[in-house]
């Protein structure tokens, strides 16, 4: 058994017997990149993209 808590749309959550869910533990969106190519740069952080020899 699992239990969640929420404090979001309880009003609409109520007026359901059931409600099916999807559970995502982790999830990860964009490129992986290596710490030492993003640049600092006056408080900007950034990373070049070569793409052809087009930056």
């Amino acid at each position: 058994m699992i239990i969640f808590k929420t404090n979001k749309a309880v009003e609409e959550l109520i007026s359901y017997r059931k409600i099916s869910i999807d559970v995502i533990w982790w999830s990860y969106e964009g490129l992986k990149i290596p710490n030492a190519s993003i640049i600092d740069e006056g408080g900007l952080n950034y990373v070049i993209r070569n793409r052809s020899r087009i930056y």
